[in-house]
């Protein structure tokens, strides 16, 4: 008899004879024993469906799978199905998913889920939203798309590092898990979060943020098609070259009054320009930040490397090359010294793009007999560009009855007035030279357009000398 005459009902297996080779003749048997096991039909394995509507859907969806509200688990229908639908149910229990082995597409959406029972590993889609979900169970890690929102989540799983889609709006989560770099697509809109992972430093279709407590952002990628950031109790920005223009100004270290929530601000050289109130020689709170001072940083060979200029006394520089530096305050033309046995330039030693070298600081003082001059601090600014620079000079008085001069400026920019105050925050006062019931601010500049601006500044005493603006 050849062994492919045995079946599953044959009432024995035949035997061979290996004569006095017993311990071969037992080998034979038990190999002989194990084909004929294989040979055996798989039994049935029915588990408990125990939501009547889900155990109604799968009755019609696998009737041959289904023996009432029991599922066989070794159904081939329920084994190679990729799609459940089951949307629109009133389904309060989804136990019995986890035995859909290949499953990549679950759409369990408006039911009434509180919870979700293990997901299949080979899942690729997950839409869940429109439930009463307080939480998710561990994702598979080939989950690329995720639509829970509308839920009740008050947190969220570790995510899984393909995903690439995440929207999770209206929900009550406070915290976000890290994100990976694959994330194309992130609406976590109408949330409690009061902060925001780092993004991935790649092109983003969506990011849409609004409606949170989220005050500080670490990195802003490129956005191909909506983004939306407000409202939040955002002040500024990163500094990313490839930040949207969102009305922000950047954020950086020290600067108390645009960035009060001490957000990174992604620069690896910062620190400020201030003016010493109390004589520590440290910037603190009750010290003057002083505003458009040029700093530029030098490489080893004195090479101008880049510039920038202080923002309410605070500066900061993306150096993307480690290295020695010399990091330099340029004072030509400006009425302003080191104080504090500060010199103008300080060597720093930058030992990878992520060391992040704080605290380079100047602490500055007006140099009280320096001629009055008007000019743009930023040759490339809009205020004063080259072609249009006003200046006014008085080499021999310290003292003329009235000089005036006319700011003119081609773009939009801010402005504001400031008057029967004293200026601060500016680079110089110069003390009591100026008259202090006249005195004109140009700080925290606000959204206006104007042709020309004529303004008066009057220092004391000595009538009859008037100096008109050269060119």
């Amino acid at each position: 008899m050849h062994l492919s005459s045995l079946t599953p009902f044959s009432p024995y297996c035949i035997f061979f004879t290996f004569g006095r080779n017993i311990a071969a003749m037992k080998k034979f048997i038990l190999l002989l024993f194990i084909f004929c096991l294989q040979l055996l039909p798989a039994k049935a394995q029915w588990v408990t469906i125990p939501d009547a509507n889900f155990a109604t859907k799968l009755q019609q969806l696998y009737p041959t799978c289904m023996n009432g509200n029991l599922m066989d688990t070794t159904c081939s229908d329920i084994v190679n199905a990729t799609s459940l639908m089951v949307g629109y149910l009133n389904i309060a229990n989804l136990s019995g998913v986890e035995y859909f082995d290949n499953l990549t597409n679950l759409s369990c959406y408006n039911n009434q889920l509180t919870s979700l029972p293990s997901l299949p590993h080979n899942l690729i889609d997950l839409w869940c939203y429109d439930n009463q979900l307080s939480n998710l169970p561990n994702l598979p890690v080939s989950i690329t798309n995720i639509q829970c929102y509308n839920n009740q989540l008050t947190s969220l799983p570790n995510l899984p590092p393909n995903l690439t889609q995440l929207t999770c709006n209206n929900n009550q989560l406070s915290a976000l898990p890290l994100l990976p770099d694959s994330i194309n697509d992130l609406d976590c809109s109408f949330n409690l979060l009061t902060y925001l992972p780092p993004l991935p430093p790649f092109v983003m279709n969506n990011l849409i943020i609004n409606d949170n407590n989220i005050s500080c952002i670490n990195n802003i990628p490129m956005f191909n098609l909506l983004y939306n950031f407000f409202p939040n109790p955002i002040t500024c920005i990163p500094n990313e070259p490839a930040v949207p223009p969102l009305g922000l100004p950047l954020c950086m270290e020290n600067d108390q009054v645009n960035n009060p929530n001490n957000c990174p601000s992604n620069f690896n050289i910062s620190g400020s320009v201030y003016s010493d109130q109390n004589g520590n020689c440290m910037f603190d709170a009750t010290d003057l930040g002083s505003n458009n001072i040029s700093i530029r940083i030098y490489d080893s060979s004195n090479m101008l490397v880049v510039q920038t200029y202080s923002i309410n006394g605070a500066y900061g520089f993306s150096i993307n090359l480690p290295g020695i530096y010399k990091v330099k305050l340029e004072g030509i033309n400006i009425p302003i010294a080191t104080t504090c046995a500060q010199a103008d330039s300080q060597m720093v030693n930058l030992l990878s793009i992520n060391n992040f070298l704080n605290n380079i600081d100047f602490p500055v003082t007006c140099i009280q007999d320096f001629d009055a001059y008007v000019h743009s601090v930023n040759p490339l600014g809009l205020v004063f560009p080259p072609r249009s620079n006003t200046s006014i000079k008085n080499k021999h008085s310290k003292q003329p009855s009235m000089v005036q001069f006319r700011l003119r400026y081609i773009k939009q920019f801010r402005f504001s007035y400031n008057k029967y105050h004293r200026p601060r925050n500016l680079c110089c006062t110069c003390k009591q030279r100026f008259n202090t019931n006249r005195k004109w601010q140009y700080l925290h500049l606000q959204h206006h357009r104007f042709q020309q601006l004529n303004t008066s500044i009057i220092w004391s005493s000595i009538p009859n000398r008037h100096h008109s603006p050269s060119q």
